[in-house]
């Protein structure tokens, strides 16, 4: 999710924010113990970060705030969808960021599922679940540096019997497809760790 936004002019509607800076090094973070559910399944609860790489480094704080806020103005005007890839027997019963009165949940999304799995196809025993957020919501960052955007997540996959099993998450902005730009992340289920850190360096 970096500068690669286009969309057609909408007569009246206010211009477009300044592009973002490129982002790189995605990565998810737990701290405590993954919980088993009911169903059989494991919920994460961890934090989900990105750096951004202006083209240009910035040559002070001041200026990598700049960054940082040219970047959260650009998520919030275009905003974003999200795709899963768990196996063809899950599914994902839960996924939600955190906010600033406290937590919202995506919404599974048809027509995001559709695009996944035309634009990323995955193997007969995989699947794609597409994600967007509710109107009105969102997403509270996390205290990091200027140059990397951090939020809370919850996410809850069932069911999941033999652990570890890498997630494959995409995100990009809903004007663009996910095969001509998306940035790639993983989540590891494995709730024999005490604490987990993935860093993926992987967009498109």
């Amino acid at each position: 999710m970096g500068n690669q936004v286009g969309s057609p002019p909408v007569p009246n509607a206010p211009p477009p924010p300044p592009p973002s800076p490129p982002i790189d090094d995605a990565s998810t973070e737990t701290s405590k113990p993954q919980q088993p559910t009911a169903s059989g399944g494991i919920e994460v609860k961890g934090k989900w970060c990105y750096v951004l790489r202006p083209r240009k480094h910035p040559k002070n704080a001041k200026a990598a705030r700049a960054e940082r806020e040219k970047h959260l103005t650009a998520v919030a005007f275009y905003g974003y969808k999200i795709g899963v890839k768990i196996k063809a027997t899950q599914q994902v019963d839960a996924f939600a960021f955190a906010s600033k009165s406290g937590e919202f949940l995506l919404v599974q999304d048809a027509a995001t599922t559709t695009a996944l799995a035309m634009g990323l196809p995955t193997d007969p025993d995989e699947k794609w679940v597409g994600f967007v957020a509710p109107a009105g919501t969102s997403r509270k960052p996390l205290p990091s540096p200027p140059l990397t955007i951090c939020y809370g997540f919850r996410l809850v996959v069932s069911p999941v019997p033999h652990p570890p099993q890498a997630i494959v998450m995409v995100a990009t902005y809903p004007v663009v497809l996910f095969e001509q730009h998306h940035l790639k992340t993983i989540v590891l289920l494995s709730p024999a760790e005490k604490k987990l850190r993935v860093t993926t360096s992987a967009q498109v």
